[in-house]
């Protein structure tokens, strides 16, 4: 063979030179220690043995110096690895060089072959906090015995970013691993996935690699939700426009109580955002204005994820000073059997407008029943202009007794009987008293004075049991039905879908 066949010409040259820089840092892969490849497209499928590998490119000893022929500089070729596990992996490229070289003693053709980038998926990516990245690890499908550890940068519903150390192992375009991912919120999970495109960074310390998934654990994305919501600061409407399923995010939940004035003014404004996101109180520009004199003596239950406050009610109790009644003050005249066991208005119940839809409601809802239970009252007090069929779900009961207030006519008090949702069992259907109601039985029969407050009987202790066993399924059952709402539609039972009331909302003073 000519020399001329295996020589770049002088334009080709200044072509390359620049891909020939970028194919650098490669791994030296003794003739002996590395694998093979073939050249698919090639008219008699070139083959050869790996001398230098990286993310960007590979070197290839041809075996048969009659194949450099048909390698031409600028060719684009798909080169396919040889060998029991490495079967089936196949990277394209362009043929930056094809040159003369000793091996081992002897001469050998080589070719320069720099790896092209695969198509990587258009969803949007979100990205991790440093402090908060997770990890991903698994073995090498190419090189033996090599480990591969990596810091996840981002998530996509279709794959993910990850970062290592230049040194720290070789992965190609086109090549497929078995990671083991693991997230500080959940069990690790097992993941495959395709390598889709390689970088170094400009000072070659560290490779940056997209990878697709091909196939993951049942409930991997739903578990990398809730690891963003409580961990990266992504709100659920950014999951939810990326693409990513929104299911159980009660580890993100932090339930809490205000404390401080600037607590209390943080409050004010979330009041003033959920109102106005939908289309209420406009006229108002000053969150103050939310406020009113029952807030002086309530208990403002709050509801956060990753420091954001994300849902708020509030609690007024009364012990018995009727003054202290939003509803006495508006001229309704309450049940005497409400006056005698006892009671707790329940109001300003808010959500953000960017976590609407989701689980935040249940644990919101079951924070305020358990706070009420646990304080001796047998009835929680609420109105509501609309969505009475999805309070009734979930226990309440209209009182029979109307009023108009703030430009509103015919407003419905409600009730919930503590007592009887609780304590019968049976009174719900079941998935919403499974999500609702056993959460809260649960937490006071741990407290102290349960027995007192609940006394349930053998056969609904039995019943009990039977919800407790299926709580993890009926969570599962209502994660798929709101995933298969369209984006905004996401409802919980006992809720207006994304409303500013909720099942216990009293009207603004």
């Amino acid at each position: 063979m000519s020399m001329t066949a295996v020589s770049m010409s002088t334009q080709a040259s200044q072509q390359f030179v620049s891909e020939q820089a970028r194919v650098n840092d490669l791994r030296p892969l003794y003739l002996g220690d590395g694998f093979g490849v073939e050249f698919e497209g090639t008219r008699s499928a070139a083959r050869g043995r790996v001398t230098g590998l990286s993310g960007q490119g590979a070197t290839v000893a041809l075996r048969d110096a009659s194949d450099a022929g048909q390698l031409v500089p600028g060719q684009p070729v798909t080169l396919r690895f040889l060998g029991e596990h490495r079967t089936g992996v196949r990277t394209a490229g362009t043929v930056v060089s094809v040159s003369r070289v000793r091996r081992s003693g002897s001469e050998v053709l080589e070719v320069t072959v720099r790896f092209g980038a695969r198509q990587a998926p258009g969803a949007s990516r979100l990205a991790v906090e440093a402090f908060h990245q997770p990890l991903a690890s698994g073995a090498s499908s190419l090189l033996r015995g090599e480990w591969l550890c990596f810091r996840v940068e981002s998530f996509s519903p279709s794959g993910m970013e990850l970062l290592a150390p230049a040194s720290g192992g070789v992965v190609v375009p086109g090549e497929r691993l078995a990671l083991r991912v693991m997230l500080p919120t959940a069990e690790p999970r097992q993941v495959d996935v395709e390598v889709l495109q390689v970088e170094t960074d400009a000072a070659g310390a560290h490779t940056r690699v997209h990878v697709g998934l091909v196939r993951a654990e049942p409930r991997f994305l739903e578990a990398v939700s809730e690891f963003l919501l409580a961990r990266a600061g992504v709100s659920l409407r950014q999951l939810r426009e990326a693409g990513f399923p929104v299911g159980d995010i009660e580890k993100a939940l932090s339930l809490s109580s205000v404390s401080s004035p600037s607590e209390m003014d943080e409050l004010l404004r979330l009041r003033l955002a959920a109102y106005q996101s939908k289309g209420k109180r406009m006229y108002m520009q000053d969150p103050e204005e939310m406020r009113d004199d029952f807030d002086a003596f309530s208990r403002q239950l709050t509801c956060r994820i990753n420091g954001v406050l994300v849902a708020s009610a509030r609690m007024t109790f009364n012990d018995g000073d009727l003054s202290r009644s939003e509803y006495v003050s508006y001229g309704v005249q309450l049940p005497e059997c409400v006056l005698r066991e006892g009671f707790v208005e329940v109001g300003r119940v808010v959500t953000h407008p960017d976590y609407r839809g989701s689980y935040i409601i249940f644990r919101l809802m079951q924070e305020l029943a358990r706070v009420a239970l646990q304080s001796g009252v047998r009835y929680i007090i609420g109105s509501a202009t609309d969505a009475l069929g999805l309070y009734e779900r979930v226990g309440f009961r209209k009182l029979g007794i109307q009023y108009d207030a703030h430009g509103m006519k015919d407003v419905e008090v409600i009730h919930l009987d503590m007592q009887r949702v609780f304590r019968e069992v049976g009174v719900l259907d079941v998935l919403s008293w499974n999500l609702i109601a056993l959460p809260i039985v649960e937490a006071v029969q741990r407290a102290e004075g349960a027995r007192e407050v609940l006394a349930l009987s053998p056969t609904r202790r039995m019943m009990l049991l039977g919800h407790r066993l299926s709580h993890p399924l009926l969570k599962r059952v209502w994660a798929w039905k709101q995933g298969r709402r369209p984006p905004g539609k996401q409802q919980s039972p006992g809720s207006q879908a994304g409303g500013v009331s909720t099942v216990t909302v009293l009207q603004q003073r």
